[in-house]
C-alpha cells in the first residue's frame, strides 16, 4: 500500500484531536501531535514545556537566534521553523495523521496529503470543551473564540491561505454527529482516496 499522510486542522474543541487518535489506531497507521514539540524541542534547543507554552501563546516577542545567525529572528519564527522539521521528519517515516501544527500547509508539497477540516457548531464546542477537556472560564464562549482566534492568526502568519477555508481541504467534518461517526466518515474517504 502507498504511504499517506492525514493532516487535521480544527476548530477548537471540535474533537479533531481525539478523532485523529481514533483514526490513526482504526488504519494502523502513526498518530502526532505533542511528538512534534518533542522533536522540535531537540532539534531548536528550547524545552518541551517552553516551545509548548510559547506555540500556545504565539507571543511575538523577540529572542536570541539559536541556530547561530549573526541577526535575530522573531521567537515565532524560530518556534514555526523547528516545528515545520519536526513535521517533515515524521512524514518522511511513513503513514500517519497529524493534528495541527499547520501540516496541511506544511505539507502541501505531499503527493498523498490528505487535507482534513473538523468544526462543529460553537455551543457543542463550548460543551465540549467544559466537559470532556475540563476547561474552566467564567466565559467559556470567549474562551473558545479566542482560542480559534489564536489558531486562525498562527495559520494567516505563516500561511497564504485562511485556516477556515474549506477550499483549502480535501473534506471538511461536523464532528457534532459524533467522534465515531466522524471518524468514519473520514476514514471511508482516506480509503476511497487510497483506492483511485
Amino acid at each position: 500500500m502507498k504511504t499517506y499522510i492525514i493532516a487535521i486542522a480544527r476548530e477548537y474543541a471540535s474533537g479533531g484531536r481525539i478523532i485523529g487518535k481514533k483514526l490513526a489506531d482504526e488504519l494502523g497507521i502513526a498518530f502526532y501531535d505533542k511528538e512534534i514539540i518533542s522533536l522540535a524541542a531537540k532539534e531548536s534547543g528550547f524545552s518541551e514545556d517552553y516551545l509548548e507554552s510559547a506555540s500556545e501563546s504565539r507571543t511575538p516577542f523577540f529572542l536570541y537566534n539559536v541556530y547561530g545567525y549573526s541577526n535575530i529572528m522573531p521567537l515565532p519564527e524560530q518556534i514555526y521553523f523547528a516545528e515545520s522539521n519536526a513535521v517533515r521528519e515524521l512524514a518522511s517515516k511513513g503513514s500517519c495523521v497529524f493534528i495541527g501544527r499547520n501540516a496541511t500547509r506544511i505539507l502541501s508539497d505531499y503527493e498523498n496529503l490528505i487535507k482534513v477540516f473538523v468544526h462543529a457548531p460553537l455551543e457543542k464546542r463550548i460543551e465540549t470543551a467544559r466537559d470532556v477537556y475540563g476547561d474552566k472560564s467564567d466565559n467559556m464562549k470567549s474562551f473558545v473564540v479566542r482560542r480559534d482566534k489564536s489558531r486562525e492568526e498562527y495559520s494567516r502568519h505563516f500561511s497564504d491561505y485562511r485556516w477556515r477555508d474549506l477550499r483549502n481541504y480535501h473534506l471538511s467534518v461536523d464532528s457534532s454527529i459524533g467522534f465515531d461517526n466522524a471518524t468514519a466518515v473520514i476514514k471511508t474517504y482516506v480509503e476511497n482516496f487510497l483506492a483511485e
